[in-house]
């Protein structure tokens, strides 16, 4: 199982240029509504699986703590300019 929410599914177009297809569906009644909006989630964890499988869960935990790490290191960057500045 690869969880893909919208952070991870921006980061995977970000680092591997995933761009799932966005054909137009003609939406008749909200399940399918819903499940029309999960298709970009559900073909990036595809994209992921193939990628790594079997490791892919394992690979998208680490993106995850990298990018959150990356996220504070430019924010701890920010914050010790401003106090310099």
């Amino acid at each position: 199982m690869v969880p893909i929410d919208v952070h991870m599914h921006k980061l995977a177009s970000r680092l591997y240029n995933f761009r799932p297809s966005t054909a137009k569906r003609k939406k008749r009644n909200p399940e399918e509504e819903a499940a029309v909006n999960l298709t970009p989630y559900t073909q990036t964890a595809d994209s992921f699986k193939r990628l790594w499988s079997p490791w892919s869960g394992w690979a998208q935990a680490i993106m995850f703590a990298s990018n959150i790490m990356s996220i504070e290191e430019t924010r701890l960057k920010k914050t010790a300019m401003s106090i310099t500045n």
